[in-house]
């Protein structure tokens, strides 16, 4: 498995060593947030309703996307100023993730998938392989059949699988956004994209697991033929530091 190319797949957990709010401490955040902006009156009260719907999906592990949706059609302005907090103000004050630049400074990995839309993986480019004059490729969820000439052309290519930062309207992609996203015809694109990258390549996941919920159903869509993967977690006290956290790896070093 050595002779096949390596891609990097990065979540929420990579960014979280600089501040960056995994998405459960996002939700929980954001339900405080709303719920020091509410007035619960009676339970017949349109309000009211929509609160307790947002509790009972609070307590959900499941329905991550319906709690956001929720949020921003009950609260448009609590949820666009909570956002913009925790995207605009962090973005623009953290540092970029240790683990990104070494990702970066690897001999044979050019291409990174993410469910990120922090911009950090780009950040970590310009600085570790930008400097040589070396171009990245962005893609994003609804373009990713474009950018695999480029996979295959072994081009430093970042797809970012949900959203980029200037896509303020998928910072949190939506239930209806998914559907469009893995539905029809685009759904199908989108899951031939997926397996295509876990039949031909490597594959390492970092600051996320193959159950996660933001990948699992693209995952089990797809008819993989035994992919080779592995995930790296966090070693304590170590920053920027690895271990191997997988029941099922393949492969692990560059």
């Amino acid at each position: 498995e050595r002779t096949r190319r390596t891609v990097f797949f990065v979540g929420a957990g990579a960014s979280a060593e600089v501040g960056m709010p995994l998405w459960a401490q996002l939700k929980e955040n954001l339900f405080t947030e709303i719920d020091k902006h509410t007035v619960v009156l009676n339970e017949g009260d349109p309000t009211t309703r929509s609160f307790r719907k947002l509790e009972a999906l609070r307590n959900s592990n499941e329905s991550y996307w319906d709690f956001f949706e929720t949020a921003e059609l009950g609260w448009p302005t609590v949820y666009e100023d909570f956002m913009e907090r925790e995207f605009d103000e962090k973005i623009s004050r953290v540092s970029v993730p240790t683990i990104y630049e070494r990702i970066w400074g690897m001999r044979h990995v050019r291409q990174v998938l993410t469910l990120n839309v922090d911009m950090l993986l780009t950040a970590a480019f310009n600085s570790v392989v930008g400097k040589s004059g070396e171009r990245l490729l962005e893609y994003d969820g609804f373009s990713l059949a474009d950018s695999f000439p480029y996979f295959s052309r072994d081009n430093y290519v970042v797809a970012n699988l949900h959203g980029t930062y200037s896509e303020k309207s998928r910072w949190i992609m939506s239930e209806r956004q998914r559907k469009n996203l893995y539905d029809g015809a685009l759904g199908d694109r989108y899951k031939r994209f997926i397996e295509r990258v876990f039949s031909e390549y490597n594959v390492v996941f970092v600051g996320l697991n193959t159950s996660d919920i933001a990948i699992c159903k693209a995952l089990l869509d797809c008819p993989l033929p035994q992919p080779k993967y592995a995930t790296l977690g966090r070693t304590k006290g170590t920053k920027g530091g690895f271990i191997q956290s997988s029941e099922r790896c393949e492969w692990t070093k560059n």
